[in-house]
């Protein structure tokens, strides 16, 4: 599925297997790019998000199971 409009687009692609659901989000404008992935799973959802700037990367990934959160954050800039 993509969304255009006047200030940004946005692509969301999902894929599904018997174990897994995978669900792509991406967001273009004219300063940034965002991109959130998840993945679900009959034991976990991992969720990755990663923005980009012209000064800055950011990605943040969360995994969440029946015991535990996790989440990191990394970002790089020049």
């Amino acid at each position: 599925t993509t969304s255009t409009t006047p200030l940004s687009t946005t692509t969301t692609t999902t894929s599904t297997t018997p174990l897994s659901t995978t669900t792509t989000t991406t967001t273009t404008t004219l300063l940034s790019t965002t991109t959130t992935t998840t993945s679900t799973t009959p034991l976990s959802t991992t969720t990755t998000t990663t923005s980009t700037t012209p000064l800055s990367t950011t990605t943040t990934t969360t995994t969440t199971t029946l015991l535990s959160t996790t989440t990191t954050t990394t970002s790089t800039t020049p």
